[in-house]
């Protein structure tokens, strides 16, 4: 199972902030868009992880607020069988 980190950064801390999780084998997906946050001002950098480096990717959430505010949403990954109706 694997959790998707969605954080809204600095413009200042989008460059170095993937850098440092594209190194990681636990992240399997990672997507940044400029200018998309509103509140703090900034961008959004949306990381899917598995669930034994989600504590890495807080840790690198932590060092971004030297830049500036920075807000993270993680969310679990739901999987069904079943079609939802």
């Amino acid at each position: 199972m694997h959790r998707t980190i969605t954080v809204a950064v600095p413009t200042a801390a989008t460059d170095a902030f993937p850098e440092g999780l594209a190194a990681s084998d636990d992240v399997v997906g990672l997507s940044a868009s400029r200018g998309a946050s509103v509140k703090p001002a900034g961008d959004v950098v949306t990381v899917h992880v598995l669930n034994q480096g989600a504590g890495r990717v807080l840790r690198l959430v932590g060092e971004a607020h030297r830049h500036g505010p920075v807000v993270a949403v993680k969310q679990a990954l739901v999987h069904t069988r079943k079609p939802l109706v």
